[in-house]
This record gives structure tokens, sequence and C-alpha cells, in this order.
């Protein structure tokens, strides 16, 4: 797992808290709201926006890709179905 990944995670956790309102915790801000709790979203838009561009920059792309060999290619080189390509 990325730094960028824990990091953005940790930060859309301590967003979270003063949009929270649960029986145990109600934070500044839900409770300023009625009690409504969007601590969900918040954290979701704001993980989002730290981890995309953060990943983004920092991604790293191989140096070249390796396909799965074509199953159809293979048996089309090897002669028709059933031939017994073993002889020679």
């Amino acid at each position: 797992m990325s730094a960028a990944a824990i990091v953005s995670y940790l930060i859309g956790i301590v967003v979270q808290i003063p949009f929270l309102s649960q029986s145990l915790y109600t934070g500044p801000i839900a409770a300023a709201m009625g009690g409504l709790d969007i601590s969900w979203l918040v954290a979701l838009v704001v993980t989002f926006a730290i981890y995309y561009p953060w990943a983004k920059r920092t991604l790293k792309h191989p140096d070249r890709i390796i396909y799965p060999v074509d199953e159809a290619a293979v048996l089309d080189a090897a002669g028709p179905a059933g031939a017994d390509n073993w002889s020679a």
C-alpha cells in the first residue's frame, strides 16, 4: 500500500470528527446543523481530493507491458484442429 493511500485515509478519518453526530460524540459542525451526520460525505470528498492528485503524480509506470498470450492465434499457428503436429 502506498504512502498516498495511508496518509489520505488518516486525513479522511480526522476531518470527519467535527461532522460526526453519534450518541457517544457530536461534533461542533454537526451540532450546529441540528445533529445532521455528514461525516462520511466530508471524508469521501476530502480523501479523494488528497489521494487522486497525489497518487497520479507519484504513479510509476512499468518499463514494458507483458500481454497475455492470444490462445486463438496460437491455435491457428498450430494447424488444423486434431492434426498430429508432433510428427516430423
